[in-house]
């Protein structure tokens, strides 16, 4: 039997060994374990995030022979892995378990033939039934129509799982019907020390700076970064190196990179315009270098914000910390600004003349902006004219009575 590719090897079987989520761990732990499990979830996320996975282990708790009604050790939600319907689902033989791409099943007729089978015949081997739909916003409209009277009103043994990277995509009618859970990216902290276990248990020699180079770079997907893992491993011999992740994945880790960093941020456009000609000369692609300039800007930022990069060796850390003493902050703003939107690629392919537009650009002095004229102040209300005095009434003269 070939061997299997890691991430497939590695995939966790029980809640407890998901990476990353533990909101979402101890959530579905306790459904399964007060048997409050809803019959509809959405598990949204990035890829290479466990949402399938989450939902194959939840197959495995609902019809798990130590966590069934008849069982004598207590239920803490997670599956044993050892009883014959976790051991089916493990080796991918399990009749409850049903999965459907809809990447390439997403018409009407596909969930019509899903329904037939939802309220066709029960379990055939456990208590519930488990439907597991992949790449769920693929579905079409009718699809989706056609799916919203099973969700609402299940057979009482029918569970779906509805696992997608863009939620957004579904009709809020099918959100509105599933109890939702959002993986996260996981933390690259968190994925080094599954990679550094995995290495153990195959028994690759591996630097650790090595592994947190392919956790930074993954973007939070550990399937990504078991396949860079296993590639690595299988070009250099079993060993984990540095070097070779770097070579495998067209970083280029250059010290000219942070030198680039510390001319443009002191304002010497011809020590930068120089170290740019002698990396362009030595034959280095303008995209991973101009990548690692951005990251070395930014570890700059963080050290000046008080925050400090601490994946770095010591050695880059102070230099780092001197550039950021030695940097204005406006300074620093600017030329991230304006080498970050650097792209690239023209017509025909890389070329690094943006690159050295950009480093012109932040020697040059920012446009003066003339602050706006002041207008003229306004005249003072006139006043309203005294009114003028009025006469006092004159008193009539008191002649006496008139003669009759």
């Amino acid at each position: 039997m070939a061997e299997q590719v890691l991430y497939r090897k590695w995939r966790p079987q029980r809640f407890a060994d998901l990476v990353g989520q533990d909101t979402v761990v101890q959530t579905l732990r306790q459904a399964v374990s007060q048997d409050r499990v809803a019959h509809a979830y959405l598990f949204c996320g990035p890829r290479g995030t466990g949402k399938t996975t989450a939902a194959r282990i939840l197959a495995k708790a609902l019809n798990c022979e130590s966590l069934g009604p008849n069982a004598t050790a207590p239920n803490d939600g997670d599956p044993d892995n050892t009883c014959p319907f976790c051991i089916d689902v493990r080796e991918g033989r399990a009749l409850d378990l049903v999965e459907m791409d809809a990447a390439s099943h997403r018409g009407i007729d596909d969930v019509r033939s899903l329904q037939e089978r939802v309220f066709g015949a029960g379990p055939a081997q456990g208590r519930a039934k488990v439907y597991i739909i992949d790449e769920a916003h693929m579905l079409t409209d009718f699809a989706f129509n056609a799916l919203l009277k099973t969700l609402e009103e299940p057979a009482p043994w029918a569970y779906f799982v509805l696992c997608t990277t863009e939620p957004h995509k579904l009709l809020a009618t099918i959100v509105s019907r599933c109890q939702r859970f959002d993986f996260r990216r996981i933390a690259p902290k968190d994925m080094q020390a599954r990679l550094q276990t995995i290495c153990e248990g195959e028994g690759f020699t591996f630097e650790e700076q090595a592994l947190s180079t392919i956790a930074r770079a993954t973007g939070g997907s550990l399937r990504d970064a078991l396949n860079i893992l296993e590639q690595t491993a299988l070009s250099y011999g079993n060993a984990v190196t540095l070097a070779g992740v770097q070579d495998l994945l067209g970083l280029s880790e250059d010290p000219r990179a942070l030198e680039l960093v510390r001319t443009v941020l002191l304002g010497s456009l011809g020590e930068s315009l120089g170290v740019l000609n002698d990396v362009s000369s030595s034959g280095l692609e303008p995209g991973p270098f101009h990548r690692e300039v951005v990251e070395r800007m930014r570890a700059v930022l963080l050290h000046k914000s008080g925050v400090g990069v601490t994946d770095d060796s010591m050695e880059i850390q102070d230099a780092v910390k001197t550039i950021a003493d030695a940097t204005d902050w406006n300074v620093l703003l600017r030329a991230m600004r304006l080498v970050g939107k650097v792209n690239l690629r023209s017509g025909e392919g890389p070329s690094w003349l943006p690159l050295e537009l950009a480093l012109i650009e932040c020697a040059s002095a920012p446009e003066e902006v003339a602050p706006p004229v002041a207008a003229a102040p306004a005249p003072p209300p006139a006043r309203a004219p005294a009114p003028l005095p009025r006469p006092a009434p004159q008193a009539r003269p008191n002649n006496g009575p008139s003669p009759s």
